[in-house]
């Protein structure tokens, strides 16, 4: 048996050393394993690029595999993968294009789709003795639309609540250079980039909150509008195209009047002869079992929607609608694309209705100007059905009633009554309209602008003009020189008083006018008007013509009459 050797010092500073060393390689390779983790997860959402409405059922896949899940009815989807098999992520989908987004390494990542529609081509397929069983499924919901049809209740009421929101896109990017614009160049600072092929600029926003009352028999319909706001930038051509967007459409009419045009609707009465329909899916919706049917005009260059919609099994009611108008193909003068999106469902039970309608249109843009994108989003609830209260409503004709306080919500009203939030966009119109106002430069160009529409120069309680009759001419009086003007409603908004004093060269005399109007009722409109007038009334040949003392009469002789 040997001795033991004596322990070498030297060598104790080495073994701890060592030992540290291996402690230190350890924590480096847990940390190194929590860093670069064995599983990806890929979270997103699929939307349509034109109603950024969700879409469901969408295949989300890795490029050149079979690895991949679908979009539930919301249209988000989350893939875990322990390794990226690809280096990007497509989306598929009957009616949209197809695309790839780029994915990294990152363990936990979140992607947008924004697909666009195209045209439905169907893949080759067999044909087998038999009617097409997509043909048949259209025939029951034929049948029955008129049950499902909201106005087959004898009375009926709902809050609806509308939005509609005006976007300028193919911005020219040197807009920003130009002097008169410079102290406004923070706006174009609210370009939205959220599609990075489509950027655009919200300029008008407007939201509407109402009642609305309905009755079969008789037929009548009444809006109360208890709220409505208004911010953006308002000119003539904006006004026409919303005009064109306030109008609702209906599927459950066999013609679908949309921007004065008709189209046959997908369950008109004789809807297999305008369209050619697939059966392409089924799944749950709202646990009801529903079917996935894709269409499109039956004739080529045919008048008529292309589109897809999910139908309920058993009732079989329309349940989703997505419609799309090509204006060039349509021929719809100023449209360039239009999309519509309708939500169906039961209210109560047996009872089924619209609860959201969207309306996109791209407006068409000329060669060198900017384009116009209009949003129009319904809401409706607080559904009620054969109450006698209706009834009680409708008694009264008037068809719409404006609430007195209308305009004059606070921002806390709108935050409860809104039926949906606003989107960043949304937000973005009331912030820059808002800094607008109190820009000192805004406010000169609006009163500038608001004389020249108006013709009066707003100086507090009254109002100097119409300055378009300050100088005229006629055969009579030759010039005319007249000074006017009346109240505003910083004096009041219940009585106005107005008057003008005019001398004519010619005839060297004065003429002059005075009146006053008293608002006695505005449920139903009801005013006290009383006047008195020394002057001579030039007629026209058109009441659309301007008036004798217009500053372009001077130009058209006319007869004339003493008052």
């Amino acid at each position: 048996m040997q001795p033991n050797k004596p322990i070498n010092k030297k060598t104790v500073p080495n073994t701890i050393k060592h030992l540290a060393a291996f402690f230190i390689s350890a924590i480096l390779l847990c940390i190194s394993h929590s860093a670069y983790p064995q599983s990806i997860t890929i979270t997103g959402k699929v939307i349509d690029d034109a109603t950024v409405e969700p879409v469901p059922f969408a295949n989300v896949f890795f490029k050149g595999t079979t690895t991949g899940t679908v979009t539930d009815i919301d249209g988000t989807f989350t893939l875990t993968v322990p390794v990226l098999p690809a280096d990007s992520l497509g989306v598929s989908s009957v009616g949209y294009k197809r695309i790839f987004k780029k994915v990294s390494q990152t363990p936990l990542q979140n992607i947008v789709f924004r697909v666009e529609r195209e045209e439905i081509v169907i893949d080759e397929f067999t044909i087998v003795a038999g009617e097409n069983p997509a043909d048949i499924l259209m025939r029951k919901v034929i049948d029955q639309k008129n049950r499902h049809d909201i106005n087959a209740n004898n009375f009926y009421q709902y809050e609806t609540y509308n939005k509609i929101e005006v976007d300028l896109t193919d911005i020219d990017e040197k807009i920003t250079d130009r002097k008169a614009l410079k102290p406004f160049a923070f706006i174009f600072e609210n370009v939205d980039s959220i599609s990075e092929e489509k950027p655009f600029l919200p300029v008008f926003l407007t939201e509407t909150l109402s009642d609305y009352y309905y009755s079969r028999t008789p037929k009548a319909t009444k809006e109360i509008i208890k709220a409505s706001k208004v911010s953006g930038v308002e000119n003539e051509s904006v006004t026409q195209f919303l005009g064109n967007m306030y109008q609702q459409v209906s599927i459950y009419d066999n013609w679908m009047n949309v921007m004065g045009k008709n189209f046959p609707s997908p369950i008109n009465d004789q809807a297999l002869f305008y369209y050619k329909y697939s059966l392409v899916d089924s799944a749950y919706i709202d646990h009801k079992w529903s079917y996935h049917l894709t269409f499109k005009p039956r004739r080529e260059l045919a008048t008529a929607f292309t589109g897809d919609m999910w139908v309920c099994d058993t009732a079989f009611v329309v349940r989703r609608l997505n419609l799309h108008l090509d204006g060039k193909k349509v021929n719809i003068n100023f449209i360039d694309k239009l999309n519509l999106y309708q939500e169906f469902k039961e209210v109560q039970p047996a009872k089924w209705a619209l609860v959201r309608d969207k309306m996109v249109i791209d407006f068409a843009a000329t060669k060198k100007g900017a384009g116009i994108i209009g949003r129009k989003s319904t809401y409706y609830k607080n559904f009620v059905f054969d109450n006698s209260q209706t009834q009680k409503i409708l008694e009264n004709k008037e068809d719409i009633v404006v609430a007195d306080d209308v305009f004059n919500k606070p921002p806390d009203f709108w935050l409860n009554a809104r039926h949906d939030s606003l989107t960043s966009n949304e937000k973005a119109v009331y912030a820059m309209i808002d800094t607008i106002k109190n820009m000192p430069i805004a406010r000169t160009y609006i009163n500038i602008v608001t004389t020249i529409v108006s013709g009066y120069k707003i100086w507090g309680p009254v109002e100097i003009g119409p300055y378009f009759s300050l100088i005229s001419s006629n055969q009579v009086e030759n010039m005319r020189f007249s000074f006017g003007g009346r109240t505003s409603n910083d004096f009041s908004t219940k009585v106005m008083f107005s008057g003008y004093l005019a001398y004519g060269i010619k005839d060297q005399r004065f003429k002059y006018n005075a009146d006053a109007l008293v608002v006695l009722n505005r449920k139903p409109w009801q005013t006290l008007y009383v006047g008195y007038r020394n002057d001579l009334n030039i007629q026209s040949n058109s009441v659309e013509e301007f008036g004798q003392d217009n500053l372009m009469a001077g130009f058209y002789p006319a007869p004339f009459r003493k008052n």
